[in-house]
């Protein structure tokens, strides 16, 4: 692991550079090391680098979807508390860059990625937040988790660009509405926002339809019995707030919209 540190230090402060096929492997393969020094700082830095300046090979690109694919990195563990979430959590960040530069006009590896890999990233982000149990943001012992945040960052870029059908958005905008609900502790590090890019990012990219969206938002209820579901509440409601400022900033918050979100965030009133 030493050396590995030494190596990804050694090409980070290279100006350009090159990855052997076995040090791409190597990264992939420690994607969800507990060490956050070369989980963080190094190996996801280095793919985030590495893609942006067209470092890796086209085949190398092409290993790290098949690989995430045929070893179901993006689910290992669900549904689980512990170490596997750091490694589902950090594939989420690395398949968000792998879709950033795959949509990329102007990339090298625009259009590079095949149907099977949109299907299994459509199919992973369709029932996941029903399934994700761990929702720690940092832990003293590993850093940063993050695991639904994570979550929102490559399944927003996937949905502003391939879209659901009108009961697919229906059956997710129901999990979404559940992770929230089931949520009895307030988020602490953004999480509710990294979520909300999850409506309005594909909102303003006419993915997901005006009346979808309205509808969901007139037929939501909180239940008010217990001081938690109070908490439950404020995570949604920071949620809300983030679409709404989005919205309000591209000018596409119309009157219905305003309507049902000024019900919703004023529940507790």
């Amino acid at each position: 692991m030493d050396n590995l540190k030494i190596v990804l230090s050694e090409k980070l402060g290279e100006k350009t550079t090159s990855y052997s096929d076995e040090l791409v492997k190597d990264m992939l393969d420690r994607i969800g090391h507990p060490d956050c020094e070369l989980r963080d700082d190094l190996i996801f830095t280095t793919f985030a680098k590495g893609l942006h300046q067209e470092e890796f090979r086209v085949d190398q690109f092409l290993y790290l979807a098949n690989a995430v694919l045929d070893r179901d990195l993006l689910r290992v563990g669900l549904g689980q508390v512990g170490d596997s979430t750091l490694t589902r959590s950090f594939t989420s960040l690395l398949v968000f860059l792998l879709l950033t530069y795959h949509y990329e006009e102007k990339s090298l590896y625009f259009g590079i990625l095949e149907k099977r890999h949109l299907d299994y990233f459509k199919i992973v982000g369709q029932s996941y937040l029903s399934l994700e149990k761990d929702l720690r943001a940092f832990s003293e012992s590993y850093g940063w988790v993050h695991a639904p945040a994570h979550f929102a960052d490559y399944y927003a870029i996937f949905l502003c660009y391939e879209g659901l059908e009108k009961e697919e958005w229906e059956n997710f905008l129901d999990q979404l509405e559940l992770f929230f609900k089931r949520e009895k502790h307030v988020f602490t590090a953004g999480e509710s926002e990294r979520l909300a890019q999850l409506i309005y990012r594909p909102y303003l990219k006419g993915q997901l339809p005006h009346r979808v969206l309205v509808d969901w938002l007139r037929n939501l209820e909180f239940s008010k019995l217990e001081a938690t579901d109070y908490m439950a509440f404020l995570n949604f409601s920071h949620f809300l707030s983030a679409v709404y400022i989005e919205m309000t900033n591209c000018q596409q918050l119309d009157d219905d919209l305003k309507e049902v979100i000024y019900r919703l965030v004023t529940i507790w009133e």
